[in-house]
């Protein structure tokens, strides 16, 4: 092999290895419903950056999977995204992590007490 074929060879793997980084990284999901307006609205593509669980914060917008929740027709789908067949994802709005006062907002919904401190994570 040539020098140039080489060359083109280590760019077309670097570049291969570059693009499989970024989606293990990033994923692109739309947006199907209203339960985020007037943020987010049905259609809406939205890029989501993959991050620990540990690193989500009170207010955060995240995008989690919830499985047999969003079949198609049915009342609570929020996104899908194009990956694996069956997978659906929802995207809600974080109200608080644990060690959080509840708000008054989710208590009733979470079954708390307001202001008390929470020992699991909550979204509305």
């Amino acid at each position: 092999m040539g020098g140039g074929v080489v060359a083109a060879l280590v760019v077309l793997v670097l570049a291969g290895a570059g693009i499989a980084g970024l989606r293990r990284a990033w994923a692109i999901v739309d947006v199907e419903g209203r339960s985020m307006e007037p943020a987010l609205h049905a259609g809406d593509r939205v890029p989501v950056r993959r991050v620990p669980l540990e690193r989500v914060r009170t207010g955060d917008v995240v995008v989690v999977e919830q499985p047999g929740l969003g079949r198609p027709g049915r009342p609570g789908a929020a996104a899908t995204t194009s990956r694996p067949a069956g997978r659906r994802w929802v995207i809600k709005r974080v109200a608080g992590v644990p060690g959080d006062p509840v708000p008054e907002a989710v208590a009733g919904v979470v079954g708390a007490v307001p202001g008390a401190r929470s020992s699991s994570a909550s979204s509305s």
